[in-house]
C-alpha cells in the first residue's frame, strides 16, 4: 500500500527525524552505508549526497523502481538490490554502518539484527528507527496493532535492545530525538 501511495517517508517522525539522527552521527565521505528497506531510496539519496558508497535492499519492485527513478533525478551513485533483510545478499563484514527504518518490525527481527550484525565491519554502528510501545500493553491490544499493521511484534524499548544483545551487538543504546552518540564497539 505505501508503494502504490508513492510514500516515500512513511515510519515515525518521517524524513525531518532521520535527518536530525544522521545530522548526530558522522558520516564521512566514502564510507560504506547499507540502508535496508530502502522503499523509494530517499535516505540513501541523502547518504550518497553526502559521499557515503551507499548500497541500498529493497525486496519490493515497485519501490525498487521509484527508488531507481530517484537516484537517477538526483544524479547519485547507490547501488541498489533485490534483498530481505532476514537474507542480505552480501558479503560480511562489509559496512561501516547499516540502516533501517521501520523495517525491522515487519520481519523475523532476531534473523534481521543477525543479518545487520554480520554485515557490519567490526566497529560499525546499526541505526534502526522502529515503532516500540511506550509502556506494557495488554496482549489483545498489542496483537490487535500487530495483526493492523501487519508487524510481526510491537516490543518494548527493553526487548528491542534484549533482541539486539542477543544479535550480538555490544551496548545497544535508544535514540529518543534528543542529543545522543553512540556507544563505542561495534553495536
Amino acid at each position: 500500500m505505501i508503494a502504490k501511495l508513492g510514500a516515500g517517508n512513511a515510519h515515525p517522525g518521517g524524513f525531518t527525524a532521520t535527518l536530525r539522527l544522521l545530522s548526530q552521527l558522522r558520516f564521512e565521505p566514502g564510507m560504506k552505508v547499507l540502508e535496508v528497506g530502502c522503499g523509494t531510496g530517499r535516505t540513501a539519496c541523502c547518504l550518497a549526497r553526502l559521499g557515503c558508497d551507499v548500497t541500498a535492499l529493497e525486496p519490493r519492485p515497485l519501490m525498487r523502481k521509484k527508488a531507481e527513478r530517484r537516484i537517477r533525478e538526483e544524479g547519485v551513485r547507490v547501488t541498489l538490490l533485490e534483498g530481505v533483510a532476514e537474507a542480505i545478499p552480501l558479503l560480511d563484514s562489509g559496512f561501516d554502518r547499516v540502516v533501517a527504518e521501520s523495517v525491522t518490525i515487519f520481519t523475523d527481527a532476531g534473523r534481521s539484527l543477525k543479518e545487520y550484525y554480520r554485515v557490519l565491519k567490526p566497529g560499525g554502528l546499526l541505526l534502526d528507527r522502529e515503532l516500540m510501545a511506550a509502556q506494557e500493553l495488554p496482549r489483545w491490544l498489542s496483537e490487535e496493532i500487530a495483526d493492523y499493521y501487519g508487524i510481526m511484534k510491537l516490543r518494548s524499548a527493553q526487548e528491542w535492545l534484549t533482541e539486539l544483545a542477543q544479535a550480538g551487538f555490544e551496548n545497544p543504546s535508544l535514540w529518543t530525538g534528543g542529543s545522543w552518540r553512540p556507544n563505542p564497539g561495534r553495536m
